[in-house]
């Protein structure tokens, strides 16, 4: 759930010095990001290549005449400087305490204490299921969300929510009231998250633990696509399949979502939420190929109870 990628900020080849030397001296950016783009750590790097000794003197001779020696030679060197580097990175303290740190978040979400929430009961009919789901915004960016109880605990995507650290997260009602909410915890492989807004009194939805969905069978997806202003949107369509990606399982759908979906609602026709949308298949001839995480995960990733 990690991706690293580098940038080379700068590269200086210091040729032939005297004694026959070669050494290529790199400043290189790495940057770890989570799976959603957020950040882990960034750090820069100075490193050099092993030098090209005086034994290789004649190579060097060779070179000043010959394009392809000298460029197999330079790549010699780059890769050299860069390998360096990416040990410079792999060797630091302050990387190796935030990748066991993240390890250890990930390893202890089996092993929270479960969170009992209030009963719910199914929200009968559109409207009420409309009040229960919500969006969400950080940044410049918004998704949608579920409240799951009446006193303000709501569902969302892990890339929508963030790790509620350095980022303000502010939740909108379906009748236009505004809440600043706090993030109660997260599991960024499932891209999950459960936050807290301080009221009560609300509309949910209770996912359905034991829910199995059926291939064909009607649902409703429920958030606020592209911008902020459609909260709320429904779309209907069916369940295309049960998808299984990297050890986990996915709910297929053709009912219509776009970014700003995700965190949203799946439901049945009958009000049952079996399902938190989290992506769908992006291309210039690809349409109706949504994914949602099921209900019960919900459950079994956020430690999360019925009273």
């Amino acid at each position: 759930s990690l991706r690293l990628s580098a940038v080379i900020e700068r590269i200086e080849l210091k040729e032939y010095v005297e004694g026959g030397y070669a050494i290529m001296e790199l400043r290189t950016n790495w940057k770890v990001n989570d799976y959603f783009g957020g950040t882990i750590m960034e750090q820069a790097y100075k490193s050099e290549s092993n030098p090209l000794n005086a034994r290789l003197g004649y190579i060097a001779y060779l070179a000043s005449t010959s394009s392809s020696l000298l460029n197999y030679i330079e790549n010699s060197l780059f890769e050299d400087a860069l390998e360096q580097s990416m040990i410079n990175l792999l060797t630091d303290e302050d990387f190796l305490k935030k990748l066991q740190g993240r390890l250890a978040d990930l390893e202890s979400i089996g092993q929270r204490e479960v969170i009992l929430l209030p009963s719910a009961s199914l929200a009968s009919g559109l409207n009420n299921q409309r009040a229960a789901c919500v969006t969400i915004k950080r940044k410049a960016m918004h998704g949608s969300g579920c409240v799951i109880s009446s006193d303000g605990y709501i569902v969302t995507n892990y890339h929508v929510s963030g790790d509620g650290v350095s980022d303000t997260l502010t939740v909108e009602m379906n009748d236009g009231t505004t809440h600043t909410a706090s993030v109660v915890r997260t599991d960024p492989v499932y891209d999950l998250a459960l936050i807290k807004i301080s009221t009560t009194g609300l509309n949910a939805l209770r996912p359905e633990k034991s829910y199995r969905p059926t291939i064909g069978e009607k649902v409703f997806a429920i958030g606020t696509p592209a911008d902020a202003a459609l909260g709320q949107t429904i779309t209907r369509g069916v369940v295309s399949a049960v998808r299984s990606a990297n050890g986990r399982e996915y709910i297929q759908t053709d009912a219509n979502v776009s970014p700003g979906n995700s965190g949203g609602a799946l439901v049945t026709h009958d009000g049952k939420l079996i399902g938190i949308v989290s992506s769908k298949a992006f291309g210039s001839v690809v349409e109706g190929v949504g994914f949602a995480v099921p209900a019960k995960d919900v459950f079994q990733r956020l430690n999360i109870d019925y009273k």
